[in-house]
């Protein structure tokens, strides 16, 4: 679908993602970049749609990505002034998703005694406040196999645009669970 408007009720919706009120409310976040959505795609059932921009999309990958896209997610075709006024990357790569959050609760924690070795690794970030700190700290997480991370207090939001950016392809191996202090420690 080729969309030319800015007031385009998608693009409208892409834009306000760049907000974590919006993020919250709607339990979306946007996936800039060719390898972020190539990771995307291995996960078609969280996708909410794709963007691109031929115009920006040079790479054979970036072609081959986009044959992999279901019939069921839909496309959005913009332009090269559309397509980088709705992107937080200074550079954008022609490809964006937007992809449904994925939450867990505490609950579904294994306990550490009832866990491998192996699966039992989680890190608990107590009121981290820079999204790149937040998003590097998942990237790590996911290279050494943990299980996720439990973001604790007044954090920033893991779904921020730039916390998305350092976290690479982590937003789709690594659970994500939010609690506060006091809840945490109860637990």
């Amino acid at each position: 679908m080729r969309v030319t408007s800015k007031n385009n009720s998608k693009i409208k919706l892409i834009r306000s993602l760049h907000q974590r009120k919006y993020r919250t409310q709607t339990g979306l976040f946007v996936v800039e970049g060719l390898h972020g959505v190539i990771e995307a795609l291995n996960h078609p059932e969280r996708i909410e749609m794709i963007v691109v921009c031929y115009d920006l999309l040079k790479s054979a990958r970036g072609c081959d990505a986009l044959n992999r896209v279901s019939a069921s997610i839909p496309v959005l075709e913009l332009d090269v002034a559309l397509f980088s006024s709705i992107m937080t990357c200074a550079k954008p790569q022609g490809i964006a998703a937007v992809v449904r959050q994925h939450w867990l609760s505490l609950g579904c924690i294994p306990d550490a005694q009832d866990s491998l070795p192996d699966e039992g690794l989680w890190v608990a970030l107590c009121d981290v406040q820079y999204p790149g700190n937040l998003g590097t700290i998942l990237r790590t997480c996911d290279a050494v196999g943990a299980a996720g991370v439990i973001v604790l207090g007044n954090a920033t939001d893991p779904y921020h645009p730039t916390a998305v950016r350092a976290g690479l392809s982590a937003y789709f191996t690594q659970n994500l669970v939010q609690t506060d202090h006091e809840t945490f420690a109860d637990w």
